[in-house]
């Protein structure tokens, strides 16, 4: 169990190694802009939190302060919600010009990969399903980035909230991130089952694609019309729909019911406080501005700790497909030869003690097979 542990980890930090690189690689300057633009929000809502609580007790004559200061306090919350919005609307900009930066890294090592393989594997229906997959499967480096960035966002978001909150009440901070726990794990699991559903179907997936490729294909338009095809085709493709929608539907079903009922536990924590504050207003303990704080730092610190387990849960589903789309190096090419090098002349072709046989086939069609083909003549394999 130690073994695995350590295995996992080890895979975790190098998925995420691997698409730190990747991303650096493709564009530094917009990896630090994004950088920037998920940790300094989380800053700015602390301090104007902080500064709001300053504001409520200077008008409510809790804190002294005359006009000047009132007006101080307004424009220093003013001047941090333009700093947000700038930062955040930065986030956009790099996130959007980073991801095509990023899938076209990622589609040219594919065409790459496909381009270089052996002939053989064109033939084998495991690596169409698996290059598929890969295909499909290479957004989720862009995910991991962004939901490692969201991670740490909210990691530090909930580390400063749960500290303002606790420097008043320990109980408060320790409860809203014990609430926040069950329905993250309780995504988490569903997530990796969605994820392994995913690949499950994905024959079928691609049985769809040949079905609606030979409908709407002009070549086979009059064959389907001639042999009256039509109807069976699309009976086919409905049956295969459906059976694979209906497992997707049932799954999500019950994680849309379980995660919905234990997210009600972290808003419970949240209405709890609130009602604690006031009542250690109305018995002299606290401030109106205490109110506004502490309500809002347990609702961004709920807030946070729920992005937090989720970013990480789906860091460790995006892992799970990035192991997968490295897992196409597992074909390795067998011919030396791959057809790059230049040929001055061709005086013969010959096959020495050839050999083939179809994927997943145990008979040979071609058993050492052995001839020479000299220019002008023509051979036929019968």
């Amino acid at each position: 169990m130690k073994t695995r542990r350590i295995g996992d980890a080890r895979a975790f930090l190098s998925a995420v190694s691997f698409c730190f690189s990747l991303s650096w690689r493709t564009s530094p300057f917009y990896t630090a802009l994004r950088l920037l633009s998920n940790l300094l929000p989380s800053i700015i809502g602390i301090v104007t939190a902080w500064l709001g609580k300053c504001l409520l007790d200077m008008l409510s004559g809790a804190q002294v302060g005359g006009q000047r200061e009132v007006l101080l306090l307004a424009a220093a919350m003013l001047a941090l919600a333009l700093l947000r919005g700038g930062v955040q609307k930065a986030g956009v900009y790099a996130q959007s010009m980073h991801e095509d930066m990023i899938q076209g890294e990622l589609a040219a090592y594919l065409m790459e990969k496909a381009i270089g393989m052996d002939l053989k594997y064109f033939d084998d229906p495991d690596y169409y399903d698996k290059l598929t997959a890969c295909t499909r499967d290479a957004y989720a480096i862009e995910n991991l980035l962004w939901n490692t960035l969201s991670a740490v966002s909210a990691g530090i978001s909930a580390a400063l909230a749960c500290m303002v909150i606790c420097q008043s009440n320990l109980l408060y901070g320790a409860l809203m991130i014990l609430a926040a726990v069950p329905s993250s794990i309780a995504g988490a699991r569903y997530m990796k089952l969605l994820y392994h559903l995913s690949l499950e179907q994905i024959n079928g997936e691609r049985q769809k694609g040949y079905l609606q490729a030979i409908a709407t294909s002009r070549s086979y338009a009059q064959s389907i019309r001639f042999f009256h095809a039509g109807s069976r085709l699309k009976e086919k493709y409905q049956r295969l729909w459906k059976t694979m929608f209906e497992e997707r539907r049932d799954m999500n079903r019950r994680r849309s019911i379980l995660t919905s009922l234990l997210e009600f536990l972290p808003e419970a924590v949240v209405a709890w406080v609130g009602v604690d504050i006031s009542m250690q207003i109305l018995a002299g303990g606290a401030t109106v501005g205490d109110y506004s704080l502490y309500t809002g730092l347990a609702a961004q610190l709920w807030s946070s700790v729920s992005v937090l387990l989720s970013a990480v849960m789906q860091i460790y589903d995006n892992q799970l497909k990035i192991a997968n789309l490295k897992s196409i190096r597992q074909f390795q090419n067998h011919v030396s030869d791959t057809g790059t090098q230049s040929l001055s002349a061709v005086r013969s072709i010959e096959f020495d003690q050839v050999c083939f046989s179809y994927p997943k086939t145990g008979r040979k069609v071609l058993d050492h097979v052995s001839f020479t083909i000299r220019p002008g003549e023509k051979v036929a394999v019968v």
